[in-house]
C-alpha cells in the first residue's frame, strides 16, 4: 500500500451560482466555491486521487474521484463546516488491482459566517 501526506491549501472563497459538478448539495441558494490543492506524493505511478468530504471527523459521506489531476474547485454549501481528506490510487493493469493510500491530513473547512 502507498503512503503519503498531502497538504491542502485553500486558494480563494467566492460566492458564486451552482455547479452540480463540483460535489456540493446544490440545495442551498448561496453556495461558496473553494480551489483545493495538493501536493503529489514522490512515488511515480500514480493513476489518481480521492477526495473524502463529510460532516463530522472521519466520517465521509461523500466520495469524489478527481483523477489524475492535483487540484479541484468544490462547491460548498452555506452554514456548514467541513472535512475533507485525500487518498491517491494506483492501478495495476495487467492484474486488474487497485491500490489506495491512508488518508491524508484532514482539513476542517466552515462556511459558517463569523
Amino acid at each position: 500500500m502507498r503512503i503519503f501526506i498531502l497538504i491542502f491549501f485553500v486558494l480563494f472563497l467566492v460566492s458564486c451560482g451552482g455547479n452540480s459538478d463540483s460535489g456540493g448539495n446544490n440545495n442551498n441558494e448561496n453556495p461558496l466555491l473553494i480551489r483545493l490543492y495538493w501536493d503529489p506524493p514522490a512515488q511515480e505511478g500514480i493513476s489518481g486521487y480521492k477526495l473524502y468530504i463529510g460532516y463530522e471527523t472521519r466520517k465521509y459521506e461523500t466520495i469524489i474521484d478527481v483523477g489524475n489531476v492535483t487540484e479541484k474547485l468544490l462547491e460548498l454549501d452555506d452554514n456548514e463546516t467541513y472535512y475533507i481528506a485525500c487518498t491517491s490510487y494506483f492501478i495495476n493493469i495487467p492484474d486488474n488491482i487497485t491500490e489506495e493510500s491512508d488518508y491524508s491530513n484532514e482539513i476542517e473547512y466552515s462556511t459558517k459566517k463569523k
